[in-house]
């Protein structure tokens, strides 16, 4: 997983950078950080706040790009 991860990383850079999205590896990073929270958190024991991954992702990213 781990080099998987260390692949991914890049990747996710290089992919948002070439679609001219805004932010850099910092913003990168602190969304891999909030993404892979959200997935443990659903994955394990998960707080039901009435959000569907989904929805909390939607909702994640549209605070991100405001």
């Amino acid at each position: 997983m781990s080099a998987w991860r260390q692949r991914a990383f890049p990747e996710d850079v290089a992919f948002n950078n070439g679609s001219g999205l805004p932010g850099g590896q910092a913003e990168i990073a602190l969304f891999h950080y909030a993404i892979d929270g959200l997935m443990l958190d659903h994955l394990t024991a998960p707080i039901d706040i009435g959000l569907s991954v989904d929805a909390a992702i939607s909702e994640f990213v549209d605070r991100i790009l405001q």
